[in-house]
């Protein structure tokens, strides 16, 4: 176990490793910014009550009859 904490700190006083893992936050956080601010997800946002009205509309008819205006 004194090995393992030896090794451990050894890596964590490393320079490498704590720009590597500052960077590997940083492109996180921009995958995370870009995939949260795109069109398909602006245009959910802007017809959501759209899709609730017709998610209501589809959840009260008949299966058979869903399937129908589906196709």
């Amino acid at each position: 176990m004194k090995l393992f904490i030896y090794e451990l700190k050894k890596v964590l006083n490393k320079k490498i490793f704590l720009v590597v893992l500052l960077l590997c936050f940083a492109i996180n956080g921009f995958l995370l910014y870009s995939s949260q601010n795109t069109e398909e997800n602006n245009l959910r946002l802007t017809y959501s009550d759209e899709y609730a009205k017709m998610l209501d509309n589809y959840s009260s008819m008949p299966f058979d009859e869903a399937k129908i205006l589906c196709a």
